[in-house]
């Protein structure tokens, strides 16, 4: 009878292995060559990725004092030159997504808005990067999307700016919604991309089963170890899933670099970060009802492929909005690729023009 036990035990943890296999063979694909390419950058030093002047402002939002990195980045030279009176023409924020620190903002995007003569702030959320990590949080008690509108607030007190265009991505999106709602008279524009009005929206499609499935395989597959090949691999996943159109050789290296900076230069990343950004977003409910009354130009930007939050959020919120432009760009997934660049700076750079007037 023990031997019976035992075999049949060993039985069914040969098949829970076989199973795991499988179920860890999947998930987005990577070029041929990423080992290589990962392995190359592993053995040097990652580029410099912060150019700008750094500093830290400090939010209060009733439990206790936030310090929330940020880094401001100006026109060159020769743009302020061409400028009456030799400053920039104003300044964007950007707000990035849940679980990511401000070095996810691509410094191609970056540099549009500078080479636009803007001055140009990102910033660390809360329980990201350099930003201070929240070790008093609780799940009964979460901070909210306001609260981390108060963080951005602060940023702008400590650089000294009174009013930005506002540019938010998925989370930041949501971000950048509530200051245009509750602090309007400290936004110049908003530029919500990739986000939604209400995440939770049951009436709308959230996060496909697929995409959690392989967000899971990518903690249990690469995740877990710890090592920098394994963090590599784990974000390059992630954004393999979110980009929508397969990862390419610059994406291997690229992605390679941002890890290694984070891991090597800077604190690495905080595993509680999107769990407490996401509890965020739920305790901050639904905007909805709230969108009529931004005041402020605004535009709603949303890829037609985005997998984290389908289209229809952005087309039914975008309704609410008084006079919102919208630009839905075709085959576009939650990350939108460098090659939609030119419509959207376009847009933006339109959108800057006429709140100026």
């Amino acid at each position: 009878m023990f031997r019976k036990i035992v075999i049949g035990f060993t039985v069914l943890l040969l098949l829970l292995v076989v199973a795991l296999a499988v179920f860890l063979s999947g998930g987005p694909e990577f070029p041929a060559n990423s080992d290589s390419i990962i392995a190359e950058a592993i053995q040097s030093d990652p580029p410099e990725l912060v150019h700008g002047a750094t500093g830290y402002a400090s939010s209060n939002t009733g439990s206790g004092d936030i310090k929330i990195w940020y880094e401001v980045n100006q026109p060159p030279k020769q743009v302020l030159t061409k400028l009456k009176g030799a400053k920039p023409k104003a300044t964007v924020l950007l707000i990035m997504g849940a679980g990511s620190s401000s070095m996810l903002w691509p410094p191609d995007f970056i540099r549009a808005f500078t080479n636009a003569g803007y001055q140009v702030i990102r910033f660390d959320n809360r329980d990201t990067g350099l930003s201070d990590w929240v070790k008093n949080w609780q799940e009964d008690k979460p901070y909210s999307l306001e609260d981390m509108a108060a963080d951005a607030l602060a940023v702008l007190d400590a650089v000294g700016v009174k009013r930005a265009h506002i540019i938010g991505t998925s989370m930041g999106g949501m971000i950048g919604q509530r200051l245009a709602i509750s602090h309007g008279d400290r936004v110049l524009s908003l530029v919500s991309m990739s986000t939604s009005g209400y995440m939770l929206d049951p009436e709308l499609a959230s996060l496909s089963k697929d995409f959690s499935i392989d967000m899971i395989r990518l903690i249990l597959k690469y995740g877990i170890t710890g090592s920098e090949t394994g963090q590599v691999k784990m974000w390059l996943g992630l954004i393999g899933m979110m980009v929508n159109d397969g990862l390419q050789e610059k994406d291997v290296r690229d992605v390679s670099d941002l890890v290694l900076y984070e891991l090597r230069k800077r604190r690495g990343f905080n595993p509680d970060a999107m769990a407490h950004h996401f509890a965020a977003m739920k305790v901050s409910g639904s905007r909805l009802d709230e969108l009529k009354n931004i005041k402020t130009p605004a535009l709603v930007i949303h890829g037609t492929a985005d997998a984290v939050l389908n289209i229809a959020h952005a087309k039914k919120y975008a309704r609410l909005i008084p006079g919102a432009q919208t630009l839905w760009l075709k085959g576009a997934g939650h990350i939108i690729r460098d090659k939609h660049m030119p419509r959207m700076m376009d847009a933006i750079l339109k959108l800057f023009e006429s709140s100026s007037r």
